[in-house]
């Protein structure tokens, strides 16, 4: 096991260094302060749970992007909880169930 965890680490070291062409440019000082030019900020809460703790949401042609806490919120006081900060993460995740589905004789059908 370590001599093929050595030899994986080694091929990648080498592949991933051998390369002289930059693949990844340095953002500009505009992307840096809005990687998302035209993008809403919509006040929302978390939907986790039912204390509701305040979110500000980033929506950029319709796709939730990003995610700060609500700091004027009157509940969650500018605070998140785990569940709360991976809100995000759960409406994008590739997991996600869109439409309703059910089970029949053992599968699931929409």
């Amino acid at each position: 096991f370590l001599k093929m965890a050595s030899l994986a680490t080694a091929v990648t070291a080498t592949s991933v260094f051998a390369n002289k062409e930059k693949v990844l440019r340095d953002a500009t000082e505009e992307e840096i302060k809005n990687p998302f030019p035209g993008s809403k900020l919509i006040k929302t809460i978390c939907m986790h749970c039912s204390v509701g703790c305040g979110v500000v949401a980033e929506v950029h042609n319709g796709v939730w992007v990003r995610q700060e806490v609500a700091q004027d919120h009157p509940i969650s006081h500018g605070g998140h909880c785990c569940k709360g900060a991976d809100m995000i993460d759960k409406v994008r995740s590739t997991n996600r169930l869109q439409y309703p589905i059910e089970k029949v004789a053992g599968k699931w059908n929409r």
